[in-house]
């Protein structure tokens, strides 16, 4: 079994890195939205700059987006 410094989910990961919200993600992985913020709370731990890297990537978003409530 990998350790925790590998993903167990690395499509989330990359979705969140390109600056889509934790509800978006939920949305389009069909999963529950509290799923999404404890696998990123965890991913911030063992990958620190995880949170930095999305925030950087949902503001240059800008206009399109729509649900700043549930990043």
């Amino acid at each position: 079994m990998a350790g925790w410094e590998v993903s167990r989910h690395p499509e989330w990961d990359m979705m969140y890195a390109a600056g889509l919200t934790a509800r978006e993600i939920a949305d389009r992985c069909h999963q529950n939205v509290a799923t999404i913020h404890a696998h990123f709370q965890s991913r911030e731990r063992y990958e620190p700059g995880t949170r930095a890297t999305h925030e950087a990537a949902l503001a240059a978003r800008g206009a399109d987006h729509h649900d700043s409530s549930n990043d």
